[in-house]
């Protein structure tokens, strides 16, 4: 678990080309949890979402 995940989605926004996919996981959050952690960060757009995860695009 990440205490702050900002930072992280920061790095993997930086590592990830422009045209690559992020596919998150829920894990033990809820969904609508880990969308705002998402959001807050201000990098990423969630592209589809389905039971299991979300497909996320670098904006």
């Amino acid at each position: 678990m990440i205490k702050d995940p900002v930072p992280f989605l920061q790095e993997l926004h930086r590592l990830l080309k422009k045209d690559g996919v992020l596919i998150i996981d829920d894990g033990h959050q809820s969904r609508t949890e880990t969308k705002m952690k998402m959001n807050q960060s201000k990098l990423w757009n969630i592209a589809t979402e389905s039971k299991d995860h979300l497909k996320c695009t670098p904006i």
